[in-house]
């Protein structure tokens, strides 16, 4: 089989290339959005509102639990089972959960205000707006894993990846339009305006989209020990990437200052892009890898994770250049001279995502061939090693301190995920053998 003509290139082609052009379109929207309210903002405030925003990200994890990935999954098996009546009860149980615990958060964050414990003052305004994103994104994570449920996968990427950035930017402009002004308080509040349109418009959608079968009456029955005993294993998987995205960020502002934060935010945001290729491999080759390993084929399961490996580092190298060589020029020119200092945090957070794709979808491979719990346990001994480090290193480098405590605890967490993929496929990635694994 010829490089050019592998299955796999034909696949990406024909299963990847929309998914690819909808997540470069929401790539770019999110980094508009970072560039417009880091310029208005300023380095202190952008750095409240992202350490604000991140926090109610991390509090929203045990509100939606593994609830989007029990939707995607019983809904997407229904065309088999035919159990419309199982499904719709549990988008509705899935969304009295939610709701349910969205109203203790919201209640518990107003008391901590109300009593004047741990909120600071300056960022009192910010938590108790922008608390309601809690509810009203959890919502729109159930809309969107029931759309991908029904198997609208694109209508679903939509949603996620372009309406949420599009409202953002029109809700700065009609900021400056009527003549608000721009603080972080009124980006907070763009930011809860611009989650409840996605909600909105993924409630429309799925409506829309709702087989026939869900548009009768249906009696509602709830097997909620049933769910509880799918959601909590799902739930603590999912959750490791959302906290290990939000952890440094949180962790900054706590140990060091809002400056600090706003200008990790933007690295972050920048260095996000490297790991763009590897996102939409796994796109393609997720249900690849599942179906060579179910049918035994494990010199051709071997064959393609190498080639992905390729792929994603040919995609990467190009913006790993343009970031190390020419970073400090682009923080100054797209987000202004105060996050030039944020230029060697860059460049630690990229050499992150290079190596990260040079490893490749060891992961993913893991939990598409049955392996879950080794991905558990190397995510969980990942985000402790970030944790600890960032401890050990935030009150004494500040943000670059961050930046290797992230660098650290991704090459653990995927030294031991390639260690599983040899031990439990037999698949190596030659750039492990410098580690014997």
């Amino acid at each position: 089989m010829s490089f050019l003509n592998s299955d796999f290139f034909l696949n990406l082609f024909k299963t990847g290339v929309t998914s690819l052009v909808v997540r470069l379109i929401g790539v770019i929207l999110s980094l508009i959005v970072s560039i417009v309210l880091a310029r208005f903002l300023g380095v202190d405030q952008y750095g409240e509102f992202s350490f604000v925003l991140s926090t109610l990200l991390l509090i929203s994890v045990p509100v939606q639990m593994g609830f989007p990935q029990l939707l995607i999954r019983e809904t997407a098996k229904v065309d088999v089972s035919g159990k419309w009546e199982e499904v719709y009860s549990i988008w509705v149980w899935s969304t009295v959960c939610v709701l349910t615990a969205s109203f203790a958060v919201v209640v518990s964050i107003y008391t901590l205000a109300y009593f004047d414990a741990i909120i600071p003052d300056s960022l009192r305004p910010l938590f108790l707006v922008g608390v309601f994103i809690v509810p009203v994104l959890s919502l729109a994570r159930l809309c969107d894993s029931a759309i991908r449920g029904l198997h609208y996968i694109l209508r679903g990427q939509l949603i996620d990846s372009i309406v949420k950035p599009t409202a953002l930017l029109i809700g700065i402009f009609l900021c400056f339009y009527f003549d608000f002004g721009m603080t972080s308080l009124v980006a907070i509040y763009v930011y809860v305006g611009a989650v409840f349109v996605t909600v909105l418009s993924g409630s429309i959608v799925l409506r829309y989209l709702m087989p026939h079968e869900l548009l009768v009456p249906i009696k509602i029955r709830f097997e909620t020990s049933k769910w509880i005993a799918a959601v909590v294993p799902l739930g603590f998987f999912s959750s490791l990437h959302i906290i290990n995205s939000q952890v440094d960020l949180i962790m900054l502002g706590l140990l060091d200052s809002m400056e600090g934060v706003g200008v990790y935010k933007v690295a972050m945001s920048l260095a996000a892009i490297i790991g763009f290729g590897l996102q939409v491999v796994n796109t393609v080759i997720g249900p690849q890898f599942s179906k060579l390993h179910a049918n035994g084929d494990a010199k051709r399961l071997e064959r393609l994770f190498m080639l992905s490996i390729k792929i994603t580092v040919c995609m990467a190298i190009p913006a790993v250049l343009v970031h190390v060589f020419f970073g400090d020029h682009i923080l100054q020119i797209l987000f202004g001279d105060r996050f030039v200092v944020g230029y060697f945090t860059l460049v630690i957070l990229v050499v992150g995502q290079l190596l990260n794709s040079i490893i490749g979808s060891v992961g993913l491979l893991l939990n598409m061939t049955g392996h879950v719990r080794e991905t558990l346990l190397a995510g969980v001994c990942g985000l402790l090693v970030n944790v600890i480090l960032n401890i050990s290193l935030i009150p004494i480098w500040g943000m670059e301190g961050a930046a290797f405590s992230s660098l650290i605890s991704l090459m653990v967490c995927n030294i031991l995920l390639s260690y599983f993929v040899r031990r439990q496929l037999g698949v190596s990635n030659p750039f492990m053998k410098l580690f014997n694994l």
